[in-house]
């Protein structure tokens, strides 16, 4: 299929940066065995730990795999699908633009055995395979690879331990006092003069989405699955009575201890938002992030510093229940494997990614916060207790799929975009104009549904 030469540049020269971690001449053969491009969202400490299951595929196959990282991935794959010229497997975890992409016959069904349906759980199984319709149970339009679960508040129990007068212990999932319990401490944190909570939405070019997964929690976990599921579908609206409460609640929450000067919030990158629990004097106390943010407290805070302990300088616990509305469910995501290209090559990669030996390499690595989805993969392959116990969860059944990632690539835009101008103003006349702006944008709005609605696990 041609490719224009921008494109070409563009992978000629990742090859040039990775030949050396690639594994080029893979199993001692002289030229590879043919080659599978592949592009994704991952920069850095991510990119090399993907290079490493690269290798493992090229030494087992011969193949050899470029990979690019964008950090603009969406619009570049739509450019890519436009322009006729794709990648071969693209790395991408949004289910609302894949959906996109197979109502166009962009996306390639790729074949799995037997065992692919057993790995994962119906949860996971659904939403990969609810892109379009299975000729037989082998055929897959997208592969879970690198998942996360994002119901999740990190915390330091040293620093909440030493907060005066306190006696607080993290809520369980499911346990109809938590919100309470949260609340309280919540409550204790601004007595003393602090802010309850980290909170940082920068994150160039697509500023805003952490507020997103703020809000579609609170919607889970206020209203319960059923109405999230409506809601992630585009049939509820966004003025609804129960999307605006989500809005003013994580609103409350976030101003909760802090000057009324939003500006910090909105250029305070995601990744540091959470540095501050760590400082002598706490300047948070809780940070609201998926899994994903160990890597970050890992690599920010040994800069001139011990090690942060996973376990011991900081743990989780699961977003509460609100009025006991969820439950145990949570929010999961995923970078899933689609491919782009039916050649013989990129099916191989497929297969590759789904073997249980590959879905061991990534989370096996210590400095990094990958999760598989594969039920197969032991507990003993992640490196502490706070990833084990973290990836026990992403294998249950109960799951909804992240709401941003579910919502056609219009609709998630402006989502991010409404995120940034509420902080920035956050009143009730604001949120009302807000939300009558995505109300419309919603019924201007395509949701393409290929195979029915994404359901949640439970």
């Amino acid at each position: 299929m041609p490719r224009d030469k921008s494109t070409l540049r563009r992978l000629a020269m990742v090859a040039l940066l990775t030949g050396s971690v690639a594994g080029l001449g893979a199993c001692g053969a002289s030229e590879p065995a043919g080659t599978v491009t592949v592009i994704g969202n991952w920069s850095g400490a991510e990119a090399a730990d993907f290079q490493q299951v690269l290798h493992e595929f090229e030494t087992q196959t011969g193949i050899h795999a470029i990979y690019s990282g964008s950090q603009s991935l969406n619009k570049e794959l739509e450019t890519d699908v436009r322009q006729d010229h794709p990648p071969d497997v693209a790395m991408v975890s949004s289910l609302g633009q894949l959906a996109e992409f197979a109502a166009e016959g962009a996306l390639k069904p790729f074949t799995l055995d037997d065992d692919a349906n057993k790995m994962y759980g119906t949860a996971w199984t659904g939403w990969a395979n609810n892109l379009g319709s299975r000729g037989s149970p082998h055929q897959w339009y997208a592969l879970p690879f690198k998942v996360d679960f994002g119901s999740l508040v990190w915390y330091d129990p040293q620093a909440v331990r030493q907060l005066e007068g306190t006696q607080w212990t993290p809520p369980a999932a499911g346990d109809p006092n938590g919100w309470d319990e949260l609340g309280q401490l919540e409550a204790h944190v601004v007595a003393h003069g602090g802010a309850p909570w980290c909170v940082g939405m920068a994150s160039p070019p697509n500023s805003g989405w952490p507020g997103t997964g703020w809000i579609a929690d609170i919607l889970l976990h206020q209203s319960g699955p059923a109405l999230y599921e409506e809601w992630t579908n585009g049939t509820l609206p966004w003025s609804s009575p129960q999307v605006r409460q989500a809005w003013t609640t994580w609103g409350t929450m976030v101003a909760a201890g802090r000057s009324t000067n939003p500006k910090p919030m909105l250029i305070t990158t995601y990744g540091s938002a959470g540095q501050p629990m760590f400082d002598s004097s706490p300047g948070c106390y809780l940070d609201h992030k998926a899994g994903f943010v160990m890597g970050f407290y890992q690599a920010d805070t040994a800069k001139g510093k011990p090690p942060l302990r996973p376990g011991v300088d900081y743990g989780f616990f699961p977003f509460p229940s609100i009025d006991g509305q969820s439950g145990t469910t949570g929010l999961a995501s995923a970078d899933f494997a689609a491919m782009f290209r039916d050649t013989p090559q990129a099916e191989r990669l497929i297969q590759f990614l789904e073997s249980d030996p590959a879905q061991r390499i990534w989370p096996g690595i210590n400095t990094g916060a990958a999760f598989s989805a594969d039920r197969h993969v032991p507990p003993d392959v992640y490196s502490n207790d706070v990833k084990r116990n973290i990836a026990a969860m992403l294998t249950t059944d109960t799951l909804c799929f992240n709401a941003e990632d579910l919502m056609p690539a219009a609709m998630s835009n402006a989502f991010n975009q409404a995120v940034l101008a509420y902080l920035n103003q956050p009143t009730s006349n604001e949120l009302g104009l807000l939300t009558n702006g995505l109300d419309k944008i919603s019924a201007q709005t395509h949701w393409i549904r290929p195979n029915g609605t994404f359901r949640c696990g439970r």
